[in-house]
């Protein structure tokens, strides 16, 4: 049971990272959080406050398209070119 909530954890952050504005930061924070929680796991988890550290500075920067629109301006300009 603890799999799936993990999983599910992970899936909704990942999700929100891909949005916009307020979602990607919350969802980069919550990247943070479950890095620096499964840390202490084991040896194969020592990278995780480097990547935790990776994660702070993008809270950094400014999200003001998401995925889907970044895409869809890709593939808008692709077509007037041609």
């Amino acid at each position: 049971m603890f799999g799936l909530l993990a999983a599910a954890y992970e899936i909704t952050i990942a999700l929100m990272m891909l949005f916009k504005d307020k979602y990607v930061k919350w969802g980069l924070i919550g990247g943070i959080v479950f890095l620096i929680g499964i840390t202490p796991l084991g040896v194969w988890t020592l990278a995780n406050p480097i990547l935790a550290l990776t994660l702070a500075y993008l809270l950094t920067r400014e999200y003001d398209r998401s995925l889907l629109e970044m895409l869809h301006l890709r593939t808008v300009s692709r077509s007037r070119t041609r």
